[in-house]
């Protein structure tokens, strides 16, 4: 059994890693890294024209189709050049919308994330270091979450937000929506900026 990349992965990754060269080489990341923003608009167009932004979306809705295998190659050749962009977090959201989302869910978002036109993110964390599905206290009743989570990558810049609930199960949270709160926190990465996501009734 072979267990080696094929052409097209190979060339995949390599096509990424190209444009990080190109597009991010270190002057330019130490540019964006001084700025503190944690993204610029100007990558997340390239990738998008690349198609990254639909890597994880079906075909049917406008995207690549391609599997898990890809999006670690992808996040590979961006992490190595250390490439500032939602991606993903992005791709996961994508991801939670095609494996859980309601048929409904899939015809709004899933084209949009597909061309960049909206972007996801997830929110998991919450306090004393609960990750785990298990552990997620944060409630969902009739399409309401009620509690906090940390640590939401690129949350300022997301239309959509996937959230983690009790249970283990899943919620999908749009950033305009009413109540919904954002902070800017200061951590030690400034090319991922995370923030806290809080419900009226946290």
């Amino acid at each position: 059994m072979n267990f080696g990349l094929t052409e097209e992965q190979e060339l995949l990754q390599e096509t990424v890693r190209s444009f990080v060269a190109n597009e991010c080489p270190p002057p330019r990341l130490r540019e964006l890294f001084d700025a503190g923003q944690g993204s610029d608009p100007a990558l997340w167009q390239g990738m998008v024209e690349m198609g990254l932004a639909g890597l994880m979306v079906p075909e049917v809705h406008g995207g690549a189709g391609m599997e898990l295998l890809e999006l670690a190659l992808v996040a590979e050749a961006l992490g190595g050049g250390v490439l500032p962009s939602p991606f993903l977090g992005h791709s996961l959201a994508a991801l939670a919308l095609v494996l859980g989302g309601s048929d409904a869910q899939k015809s709004r978002w899933l084209p949009r994330l597909a061309t960049g036109n909206a972007i996801g993110t997830y929110a998991v964390a919450e306090a004393d270091s609960q990750w785990e599905p298990s552990e997620w206290r944060v409630q969902e009743h009739d399409g309401k979450i009620n509690g906090t989570k940390l640590y939401v990558p690129h949350a300022e810049r997301a239309d959509l937000i996937v959230v983690g609930c009790a249970g283990g199960g899943l919620a999908l949270v749009e950033r305009e929506a009413e109540g919904v709160s954002l902070e800017n926190m200061q951590g030690i990465d400034r090319t991922r900026p995370m923030s806290p996501l809080k419900t009226p009734n946290s």
